[in-house]
């Protein structure tokens, strides 16, 4: 929602979720946006390769991507998710850039565990916390993902309406 209301045509503000930017943010194909997302891509860690500027065909990295000029909004955007997974020599790589990220780049890393994060980071950076999107949320996500009705209603429950805390209860069976 962020990065949609940054780079939204009617923005920044709130997200129309209906202009060009808006649904390609959503898509995750917005030429602006880097999403650096290891879990997904089936890694346990970001490694410097992933944050250092590399070669022509490497795959993108947030050096080589903030090197860019940004395409449509003007603005530049890397998401790094699950942050705590950076080991420390990515971490330590992502220092200069988040001292002088550049005009119109927003650096937004999301953790749960900021702890993890080296304290050099940590100084470097504006802590935004944000609450859980409620219950009703964490089940239509539990749901998307098949999970049975009751079961989603008692995960929903016991994560407090954090969607990811309550898929980890159901992929941990919990219940069980």
């Amino acid at each position: 929602v962020l990065t949609a209301g940054l780079l939204c045509a009617r923005g920044p503000g709130a997200p129309c979720g209906a202009c060009g930017a808006c649904r390609r943010v959503h898509a995750d194909s917005h030429p602006d946006v880097l999403v650096v997302d290891v879990v997904s891509e089936g890694e346990e860690e970001i490694k410097l390769q992933r944050i250092a500027p590399r070669e022509a065909g490497e795959g993108p990295s947030v050096g080589s991507f903030l090197s860019l000029r940004a395409m449509e909004s003007g603005w530049r955007v890397v998401l790094v998710r699950d942050a705590e997974r950076l080991n420390e020599e990515a971490q330590n790589a992502l220092l200069k850039t988040l001292e002088e990220p550049g005009a119109d780049t927003l650096i937004v890393l999301v953790t749960a565990r900021p702890d993890l994060l080296l304290p050099t980071v940590h100084s470097r950076c504006v802590r935004v916390r944000c609450a859980a999107p409620g219950e009703e949320v964490a089940r239509r996500v539990l749901a998307d993902e098949g999970i049975d009705a009751e079961l989603a209603e008692l995960y929903a429950r016991w994560s407090r309406g954090a969607p990811g805390e309550a898929l980890a209860h159901a992929r941990h069976s919990a219940v069980e």
